[in-house]
């Protein structure tokens, strides 16, 4: 009874001893336990026997053969716990196999010559092979580096590679986007070969090609306009400038972006943007203004802008934006 409770089973479960004990051994263990019930001769061994939970726990067993037949493994003798050893029911090849397939990324061992020496699951999807079909073949017939790069068959790399960006080569011609990391695997001062882990990203590729277009058709529709548009940052950098503002103020974008009105327009017309743009950030309210700012000529031209605070994601005031409407003629008129 003691025997069968460490063993997590009741006595229905664990039926008659003699044919269920043999059924608990761990399947590495048996061949050398058969060769011991073969002879007549007094032994002391080790061996795991299957548990209720699924773990294999340790036994050291001290007694002698009662058949002296392989094929009947029945022994006298005493059985104790071998403390401490708990052991899983799987063997450390199943377990890395688990591991490997329960992984989110995709998984390439590569061996000092450059092939590739096991996988995982969802890399064979994303290459549409086999396990069979991957293992052996060249890293560079399966993958590439970004930046028009390649990987060739023998280049270990010395130090990890961090989320950088490839192509995983399928077996129909596609290619997928990654982002993966290629690390040396080392055994002692040697490095004898590399692991390459990696994740599709089609999607944020889809999601930055949208966005891209998204900008662009924006920057158009700001360049449409007739007024003049800006916005800056808290500290007032520019951060944006529509075409209308160059051509109305005769700066360039590329000379406008980063910089400060103080930096690009005169001091006594910079102070007085300065602070209205500062006005609006404190405030946290847009505003209506009247402008003057000289023109490419220099000649003064005045404006009537709105000028409205820009929030983060805190709420907090990050900057601001606006748009100025020409209005020299009819102040001149005026």
């Amino acid at each position: 009874d003691r025997f069968r409770e460490l063993l997590g089973y009741s006595s229905e479960e664990f039926g008659r001893l003699p044919e269920s004990w043999w059924g608990l051994v761990h399947p590495e263990d048996r061949a050398r336990l058969s060769a011991v019930f073969a002879g007549s001769a007094s032994f002391e061994l080790d061996h795991r026997l299957l548990c209720k939970d699924g773990t294999y726990r340790g036994f050291e067993a001290r007694g002698r053969p009662v058949s002296g037949r392989a094929e009947d493994p029945r022994w006298a003798g005493i059985l104790s716990v071998r403390v401490g050893r708990i052991e899983p029911v799987v063997s450390t090849d199943e377990a890395t196999r688990m591991i490997l397939d329960a992984v989110g990324e995709g998984v390439l061992g590569i061996g000092p010559d450059g092939r590739v020496s096991f996988t995982n699951a969802v890399a064979c999807r994303m290459l549409g092979l086999s396990e069979e079909e991957t293992v052996g073949r060249s890293l560079e017939d399966l993958f590439r580096r970004g930046g028009g790069g390649s990987a060739p068959s023998n280049a270990i790399p010395e130090a990890i590679r961090r989320g950088e960006d490839g192509f995983i080569r399928r077996a129909n011609g596609g290619e997928i986007p990654v982002e993966y990391h290629l690390g040396p695997i080392r055994r002692d001062a040697s490095i004898a070969g590399a692991l390459l882990t990696f994740t599709d990203i089609s999607d944020r590729r889809r999601a930055e090609v949208a966005l891209r277009d998204d900008q662009e058709r924006l920057r158009n529709l700001i360049d449409s306009v007739r007024s003049v548009v800006f916005m800056k940052d808290r500290q007032g950098r520019h951060l944006l400038v529509n075409t209308f503002y160059e051509q109305a103020t005769g700066i360039s974008r590329a000379t406008l972006l980063g910089k400060t009105d103080h930096e690009v327009m005169p001091k006594d017309v910079a102070d007085h943007i300065v602070a209205q743009d500062r006005e609006v950030m404190e405030s946290g309210r847009p505003m209506t203004y009247e402008e003057t700012v000289p023109g490419p000529d220099g000649t003064p031209r005045h404006y009537l802008t709105t000028k409205v605070p820009l929030f983060d994601t805190a709420g907090v005031v990050a900057g601001m934006c606006g748009i100025a409407t020409d209005i020299t003629d009819r102040k001149n008129a005026e």
